[in-house]
């Protein structure tokens, strides 16, 4: 199941209120919610992916590391908002 790629990303541009992108370390348990069509966006330019890409792939093709630790162990799922949550 760790290989699996998850739910595509236009499964999430679909929902209303929005569903964002959480990305979650694994080396301090920080987290960071990112707007899903910017995933998408920042996956096509660097040529990785578009909104077929699964939720839980995204997270093996990042590269950036934690602001908080420099680790790169991110775990990615939905950032489900409430309505009227900004």
């Amino acid at each position: 199941m760790a290989d699996e790629p998850g739910v595509p990303l236009s499964h999430y541009l679909t929902h209303s209120p929005p569903v964002g992108v959480r990305f979650h370390c694994d080396g301090c348990q920080r987290w960071h919610d990112v707007d899903t069509a910017d995933v998408v966006a920042r996956l096509k330019a660097a040529g990785l992916g578009d909104e077929q890409t699964g939720i839980r792939e995204v997270a093996r093709l990042s590269r950036r590391p934690c602001a908080r630790c420099g680790a790169v162990k991110w775990e990615t799922r939905p950032a489900f908002k409430l309505p009227g949550q900004v």
